[in-house]
């Protein structure tokens, strides 16, 4: 019989097989070599997997118990309440931009970093009509003492006037503070404060004499890890007085709620930060029980690349704003401006930074 003859096909396909033949272990000659597993070290695991009638904890693949821990973790961090803000911090951030502290006359402000822990600053103002008793104008000499033991603050004029403070770390999650001031106007004060700030509660004790003996307390318990309640509580034993106070704050990284009560007085207060680290608002609204009196500010921050522009405007038209401009590294412009027109009053002046 005559011999069979193979199809142009089959020659084809059998020259395509060899080809990636020898392309495949060329390949392989270049790639390390993949460990096997020997029977006899899978067979525990198939084991307990027939033995329990599931697939069992050791067959799994690594891959997937670790995306199992991460989720287990991520799970555990949605839930994890993060140290809260002591009482006095609480609405902090809402004064900030609410509260604009604008100057008249002309400031001058000059720093220098002496060493590696010491930096003083010279501060000059001029032409101002804030200051008591007709003086127009104040000149002060700050200090400041870093250590890795403590940090101390001091401020003085030439009017012997001082005031300061120290701050002591006694552990990680507990301050030591100290304030003094000797004031020739404004008075005498000594008060020392223990902050301590545990993983979701803070807690603030402080005692000294500020025109009168004083004893104050305060509490902070984080109930979410954005919501946060507190309260205070300040007595004078020497005039038989006390009174309280009561705060909630829910941050969250696009707003901040804060609301509370402070002797007769309710307050709440709202952040939107428009553009991250951009553009910021605020509304305050703050309700006096005793004279039926309220006030609501509306206020706007705006972050440039250079410049910082601050502004506000209450109920009863005071307008405010501040603009701060970085005129080379180490030298800041500052304009402030404050405008009420119903009572026929202005406020202007510019400051100079150096250091």
């Amino acid at each position: 019989p005559a011999p069979a003859r193979a199809s142009p096909g089959g020659a084809v396909a059998m020259l395509r097989s060899l080809v990636a033949g020898v392309a495949g272990a060329a390949v392989a000659a270049r790639l390390p070599a993949i460990p096997r597993l020997r029977c006899e070290e899978a067979a525990p695991d198939a084991a307990g997997a027939s033995a329990t009638g599931g697939d069992g904890d050791g067959a799994r693949p690594e891959l997937l118990q670790r995306a199992d821990e991460e989720l287990q973790r991520d799970a555990d961090a949605a839930f994890r309440v993060s140290p809260p803000v002591q009482f006095e911090d609480l609405r902090r951030e809402v004064q900030r931009y609410s509260d604009i502290d604008t100057y008249d006359g002309f400031r001058l402000m000059v720093g220098k970093q002496v060493n590696m822990n010491v930096m003083v600053q010279q501060f000059f103002w001029l032409g101002t009509s804030a200051l008591p008793n007709n003086v127009t104008s104040m000149y002060s000499y700050t200090m400041v003492l870093a250590t890795d033991y403590c940090v101390l603050q001091a401020q003085a004029d030439p009017s012997l006037n001082v005031h300061g403070e120290a701050r002591v770390p006694l552990r990680p999650d507990t301050l030591f503070k100290l304030s003094y001031m000797m004031n020739q106007q404004q008075g005498n004060f000594l008060l020392g404060a223990l902050e301590y700030g545990g993983p979701d509660c803070s807690v603030m004790l402080r005692a000294g004499h500020q025109g009168a003996a004083m004893v104050q307390g305060a509490f902070v318990q984080a109930i979410t890890p954005a919501l946060s309640l507190g309260g205070q509580c300040t007595t004078f034993p020497d005039k038989g007085r006390s009174s309280t106070a009561l705060a909630a704050r829910y941050d969250d990284p696009d707003f901040l709620v804060a609301c509370g009560q402070a002797d007769a007085q309710l307050y709440a207060s709202y952040i939107r930060k428009v553009a991250e680290d951009r553009v910021t608002v605020v509304s305050d609204l703050t309700y006096d029980m005793a004279s039926g009196e309220s006030e609501t500010t509306l206020g706007a921050e705006f972050n440039l690349h250079t410049s910082r522009i601050q502004t506000s405007i209450n109920t009863s038209g005071l307008i405010k704003s501040v603009v701060e401009v970085k005129v080379i590294p180490g030298v800041n412009l500052s304009l402030s401006g404050e405008i009420q027109h119903a009572t026929d009053s202005y406020k202007f002046g510019y400051a100079l930074q150096i250091g």
